[in-house]
């Protein structure tokens, strides 16, 4: 069912696939920001939240 977020925008489910480090990874990351993994998608998704990457890690 589709709720209304802070955001103003009527939330969807979607699904995504990642493996069990990044679902870890982005629960971290969430914790840090005291946001659900769901709110720091759609944060990331808004343009709130910038993404950056460490150049010494391989993609």
């Amino acid at each position: 069912m589709a709720r209304p977020t802070r955001h103003g925008d009527t939330k969807q489910q979607k699904t995504i696939s990642v493996t069990l480090e990044s679902w870890e990874r982005l629960e971290e990351i969430a914790r840090q920001h005291l946001v659900s993994r769901s709110e720091l998608i759609q944060l990331i998704g808004l343009g709130v939240f910038k993404i950056s990457r460490d150049e010494n890690k391989s993609a």
